[in-house]
């Protein structure tokens, strides 16, 4: 005998077998599941598992295989990538539209603004306006100038970036498509950084991963067309611009 306790939980150097160490939370006691390999008679088992006093604990292999297996919901379903681009292309078409309009009305403040400096400039030769008050309106409307002119940098900014939309959106269903061999071949890295992407928040796991789970939103939206296609094109667009800033593809 060696004096160690039944069951002592020994952590290991090469956690691939703990690839979503870090990411579970018990749904028993709220706290982080850790895991490690748990001694038995003739040989070490594996365990994602709470902290003591708590007790609650999976085998690693049944929850990296049921892990694998919830990763299917994130694939897109035989013709659904079709409507997933559609819907990402769509929304951000609208937004471009809406920030064509918000440079138009941009540059018209713009115009405005110097409108009032060659108005106060016209005053203050006809003797209507002091040299003070000229100066003074003057400073005023560079000042607004400034501002509506970092605006419109802005919006460019982001006009420029939706013209790639599309291309970005084709890499990233080829990606998703591919979700599961992806996940399957990498390494423990990489497979924390798929799962990290998926979900950029511990999920609470018993057994399932909880349905309230954040989950970013590409990955949402193509489990909602796998999994509400009744609710149409509308539907899921309407998830999509209420939470377009979350997108990360």
């Amino acid at each position: 005998m060696d004096g160690r306790k039944r069951n002592e939980y020994l952590k290991v150097d090469t956690p691939e077998v703990f690839a979503l160490r870090g990411f579970m939370i018990c749904a028993e006691c709220g706290r982080q599941l850790t895991a490690s390999a748990s001694k038995g008679r003739n040989q070490y088992y594996n365990y994602y598992h709470c902290k003591r006093p708590c007790k609650v604990r999976f085998k690693s292999e049944e929850v990296n295989d049921y892990f694998k297996r919830h990763l299917r919901s994130y694939v897109p379903k035989p013709g659904m990538a079709k409507l997933f681009r559609a819907v990402v292309c769509d929304t951000f078409e609208d937004f471009t539209s809406i920030f064509v309009q918000d440079r138009k009305n941009l540059i018209q403040q713009i115009t405005e603004q110097n409108n009032r400096v060659t108005k106060s400039k016209e005053l203050l030769l006809a003797d209507a306006f002091t040299a003070e008050e000229y100066k003074e309106l003057k400073n005023e409307a560079e000042k607004n100038i400034l501002k509506l002119e970092a605006k419109i940098l802005d919006i460019t900014e982001k006009l420029n970036h939706d013209h790639q939309v599309s291309k970005v959106v084709d890499k990233s269903l080829k990606n998703l498509e591919n979700l599961t061999e992806l996940y399957e071949n990498a390494d423990t890295e990489g497979k924390q950084f798929i799962v990290g992407s998926i979900f950029p928040k511990k999920f609470v796991f018993n057994g399932t991963i909880d349905r309230t789970a954040e989950t970013n939103l590409a990955f949402a939206l193509i489990y909602q067309i796998n999994n509400k296609l009744p609710d149409k094109k509308n539907g899921v667009s309407s998830v999509f611009r209420t939470n377009s800033n979350q997108v990360h593809l």
